[in-house]
């Protein structure tokens, strides 16, 4: 694997529902690890991205991706992601 990402969401989330196949899709053809966390695991996640979800983020908390993620652009951002921890 190439890295880890994160999928932010939380249960009832429609946009993250909807996203999160593509995400996965993206994610494996890319050879990069992804982890899905509920944001009500943390108030801070809470606090910084409940009015944003779906999120992906990297390391350090960098956005990749958020709101409605389109794929065209998550892979532009997922393959950026693959070069710099290469």
């Amino acid at each position: 694997m190439s890295g880890t990402v994160s999928f932010l969401t939380q249960p009832g989330c429609h946009l993250c529902s909807d996203a999160l196949p593509n995400v996965r899709a993206l994610c494996g053809a890319l050879g990069i690890e992804l982890v899905e966390v509920d944001i009500n695991s943390s108030d801070e996640l809470i606090r910084e991205f409940a009015l944003r979800i779906p999120v992906v983020t990297g390391p350090g908390g960098l956005v990749l991706a958020e709101g409605i993620i389109e794929r065209r652009v998550l892979r532009k951002a997922l393959k950026r992601y693959r070069r710099t921890v290469k």
